[in-house]
């Protein structure tokens, strides 16, 4: 268990790593990435974080089969970063999954349970979205985009 931290992870710098297996719980960001770094995250527990998964600054994730729940943000990808969501569980957060600032996003077969957002979209960015699951759910996607 991973707990009570400003950030539980912090990969920096050109950082590369696997991420799998842990139970993050009550940090400000549950997972930090910045500066290119670049992670494998994959059957975690995030849960009570201010962030589960925040991406900033060109950095690259891979989120797989991990559970999200009661977090305020569950994963941000800003500042030109890039990710690959897939087979996640997001329950009872206030956004799913934010993605902002010229970064790039496939989000694809994830299930989105009673959160507020499950996907919001800012400034320029790329996504696509396939075949994920919306069960009560305020908005399934708030679309903010400049130039769209």
């Amino acid at each position: 268990i991973i707990t009570g931290n400003g950030a539980g992870i912090s990969l920096w710098i050109k950082g590369d790593a696997v991420i799998q297996e842990n139970k993050i719980v009550k940090n400000v960001s549950g997972i930090l990435l910045q500066d290119e770094a670049k992670a494998e995250i994959q059957r975690n527990v995030f849960e009570k974080n201010g962030s589960g998964i925040s991406a900033t600054k060109s950095s690259s994730i891979k989120v797989l089969k991990n559970s999200f729940k009661d977090n305020t943000y569950d994963i941000i990808l800003r500042d030109s970063a890039r990710g690959d969501i897939r087979g996640n569980t997001f329950e009872k957060s206030n956004e799913s999954i934010k993605v902002a600032e010229v970064s790039r996003a496939d989000i694809s077969s994830n299930s989105f349970l009673n959160v507020k957002n499950a996907v919001k979209l800012l400034n320029r960015v790329k996504v696509n979205l396939k075949a994920n699951r919306y069960l009560e759910v305020g908005e399934k996607i708030v679309d903010e985009r400049v130039g769209r």
